[in-house]
């Protein structure tokens, strides 16, 4: 994966602070060249867990409320744990089936950019991503397929991008409470990204301050050089 440069990050924060995380994450992957919209949820969501771990850390640490008794629980999950734990993306493209005649569906994979136009149609979607159907041969609307076919395009979808959901097992210690919880990894590389904003701006301040370089040439230094000159200038 591609890095990103203190300028990236400072850029994109000031942008898009008053946006929404899901929004400001999609923008840091376009920053690194990714085209969000034609990327799977789940390969999107793979993505930023990547980012996460290259730029921010190997550990998303947060907080998630008991819906038993709503005790607070700190969370923190290793992000190459949880890819481990992960199936690999599934490779069938098509279904066949005799339901009602024999059907055969070819489909692909929802993107990013299908739930942005339809986000709270499903049907629209599967719709939207049915390539070819036919019915004991003859060619049919995505809309005319037995339910039992469009179940089954669904779970092959499921299938083949299981980052599309990922949920974690949690246990309340305080009353024993057991439940699953998405994980969204947006708000997590939002909120490591506003943190190293921060403190780049703050760098960035102390020099300019004590040599008159511009913002350009501090974020231009190494991380290892810049943290030099702020020792010298914070111990003074």
């Amino acid at each position: 994966m591609a890095m990103l440069s203190g300028t990236d990050l400072v850029e994109v924060w000031a942008a898009r602070r008053a946006g929404a995380p899901a929004a400001g994450a999609d923008a840091l992957l376009a920053r690194l060249g990714d085209d969000v919209a034609s990327m799977t949820p789940g390969g999107r969501d793979r993505a930023l867990l990547d980012l996460h771990a290259a730029a921010f850390g190997p550990a998303l640490d947060g907080v998630a409320a008991c819906s038993g008794c709503g005790e607070l629980l700190d969370v923190a999950v290793q992000i190459d744990e949880l890819v481990g734990t992960m199936a690999p993306p599934g490779d069938r493209r098509e279904v066949r089936l005799r339901d009602g005649g024999d059907v055969h569906v070819e489909f692909r994979l929802p993107a990013v950019g299908d739930l942005r136009h339809r986000p709270t149609d499903g049907a629209a979607v599967l719709d939207a991503c049915v390539v070819r159907a036919t019915v004991d041969g003859a060619e049919v609307a995505p809309s005319e397929l037995p339910v039992a076919a469009r179940l089954a395009v669904e779970a092959a979808m499921e299938e083949g991008d299981p980052f599309a959901e990922v949920t974690l097992a949690l246990a309340c210690p305080a009353c024993g409470h057991e439940w699953a919880e998405t994980l969204d990894p947006a708000p997590f590389v939002w909120a490591a990204l506003g943190d190293a904003a921060r403190r780049l701006v703050a760098d960035v301040a102390d020099l300019a301050s004590a040599f008159g370089w511009s913002e350009h040439e501090v974020l231009a230094m190494s991380p290892g050089r810049r943290r030099l000159y702020l020792e010298v200038v914070r111990a003074s």
